[in-house]
């Protein structure tokens, strides 16, 4: 066992086409993570995503103005 629990998990994670992370690898990450932590852990994610079919980032606070737009 690596730890008996994790009160804070940071984590910035950026995909792009030539990277190796896949989309699995990074839902089996998490899921590892959810077995080290409890109802208390602060969790801090970023996931930018820079693929060629991605969407770019957007924080929290840009979701509402840029939901409705169509991006190019």
């Amino acid at each position: 066992m690596l730890c008996k629990h994790l009160s804070e998990v940071n984590l910035d994670v950026k995909v792009s086409d030539s990277e190796m992370v896949t989309a699995c690898g990074f839902r089996s990450l998490v899921r590892y993570f959810l077995e080290v932590t409890n109802s208390e852990t602060i969790w801090n994610l970023t996931l930018e995503d820079c693929t060629s079919m991605g969407q770019g980032y957007h924080g929290p606070a840009d979701f509402s103005r840029c939901r409705n737009q169509v991006h190019k």
